[in-house]
């Protein structure tokens, strides 16, 4: 690769890094920006997201629910007070995971996430990966979200 090749690659991939860190908008019909996601911290190469952050309250504020059997109005409120600490363990999640790409722990990681969703297939009778993943969605789950969780958590 001459010199000019590496320029415009590391000049192209700033533009995308810099493009990835600022709020996304896209236009409705009037013209008006609406903004589809806000960046709520930059952590390395990484960003924690307003929806994120609201993923991992709803999924909080139901499991309170659920396990403590509070109101769903409580639960919110406690979270919401607790909403700091919250950015600040996906903070620390992200830097866990950044560790874990350096740590080259990757290719291990895919290979656990595949073998569980191969066997959650298997246990629900599933033909093969695609019949699963349209099960989990007409269960309301979104096979990539848990993908991506288990990530974090096998990382």
């Amino acid at each position: 690769m001459n010199f000019k090749e590496n320029i415009f690659r590391r000049v192209a991939a700033s533009l995308v890094f810099c493009f990835a860190l600022t709020t996304v908008s896209v236009f409705a019909q009037d013209s008006e920006p609406k903004v589809v996601d806000e960046v709520i911290a930059q952590v390395n190469d990484g960003v924690i997201t307003l929806s994120r952050v609201k993923r991992e309250t709803k999924a909080a504020a139901e499991a309170m629910v659920e396990q403590e059997h509070k109101t769903p109005e409580d639960a919110q409120r406690e979270l919401d007070a607790k909403r700091p600490e919250l950015i600040a363990n996906l903070i620390n999640e992200e830097l866990l995971l950044q560790q874990g790409k350096e740590m080259g722990v990757e290719q291990q990681v895919e290979e656990s996430v595949n073998q569980d969703f191969i066997g959650i297939m298997r246990q629900v009778g599933a033909k093969n990966l695609d019949d699963l993943y349209t099960m989990m969605r007409g269960q309301g789950q979104d096979p990539e979200e848990i993908k991506a969780a288990k990530r974090r958590q096998y990382t």
